[in-house]
């Protein structure tokens, strides 16, 4: 394991990229190794969203949930995913319900109890553009220690 245990090491990354039949089952190993990594006492709900000419979609979730947060920012063309694949900046929410860029998307993900948003922008070269969201139950998940 890497020093900091929250992050994948280039061998764990390697075998998972070369044990995957395809590359929509490493995306879902990655948000799989994603979420059970960066999560703490609450559960992690990890998504990776490709956007296209078409528009953006999830390729793959750690969960039904995770999926289903981000379709809901697809339905607005606007919230912390696209922004950190348009913009390729980090994206982090330490508390959605105080936060206000964000307050629309706060009113419509309540009633799934999401506090902390993290979404990084994942570089592409094909161009599609894409990004990591991280969804947490709990405040400031994604802190320094993290």
């Amino acid at each position: 394991m890497a020093e900091n245990d929250a992050l994948p090491t280039a061998e764990q990354l390697q075998d998972l990229l070369l044990e995957s039949p395809g590359f929509t089952e490493f995306l879902l190993g990655l948000t799989a190794i994603s979420a059970s990594l960066l999560g703490g006492d609450a559960p992690l709900l990890c998504a990776i969203t490709v956007e296209r000419e078409t528009g953006p979609a999830t390729v793959a979730s750690s969960t039904e949930t995770a999926r289903k947060l981000d379709e809901r920012q697809y339905a607005f063309d606007d919230g912390p995913c696209l922004t950190a694949l348009r913009e390729q900046r980090t994206v982090l929410i330490r508390d959605l319900q105080a936060d206000e860029s964000w307050g629309w998307y706060a009113a419509a993900v309540s009633d799934e109890g999401i506090r902390t948003i993290l979404a990084v922008p994942i570089p592409t070269d094909n161009g599609s553009r894409s990004a990591l969201n991280c969804y947490s139950t709990e405040l400031n998940t994604f802190g320094p220690k993290r």
